[in-house]
């Protein structure tokens, strides 16, 4: 079982744990640490994003969440972190800022300097060619 414990299988009663950190991070089971959440309305989408939410938070890892209800945003809400709402008319996010990946480049030199320059520069277009797609 990796993850958190979000119900149990209706046939064999066992735990079922899901959340794309643990996946991602512990078992190596994904590519990339994100997840989409979509169903018809009423059918638990809020409810499986907050108990991921809390479960993470309890093991100390931040749960990034996008989307229009503002309560998803309160059960990992703690001192020290930030919480930005995004959404329409509220927010907004830069896909193609390197962040602090360039301060950080000018620190180092040599072959590290190269390095996360280079991850820097495929991470923007990785996000172009997923936008463009």
């Amino acid at each position: 079982m990796v993850g958190v414990p979000i119900g149990r299988d209706l046939r064999s009663h066992a735990t079922v744990c899901c959340d794309p950190i643990s996946w991602f991070a512990r078992a190596g089971l994904i590519a990339n640490p994100s997840m989409f959440v979509l169903g018809k309305p009423g059918l638990g989408k809020s409810s499986l994003i907050r108990r991921m939410a809390v479960g993470l938070a309890a093991s100390a890892s931040t749960a990034h969440l996008r989307g229009p209800e503002a309560r998803l945003r309160r059960p990992h809400r703690r001192p020290r972190r930030q919480c930005v709402a995004l959404g329409r008319g509220q927010g907004a996010l830069n896909v193609l800022d390197p962040g602090a990946a360039t301060a950080a480049a000018l620190r180092l030199t040599g072959a590290a300097r190269q390095k996360l320059t280079q991850d820097a520069l495929g991470r923007r277009l990785t996000m172009v060619a997923a936008l463009v797609g």
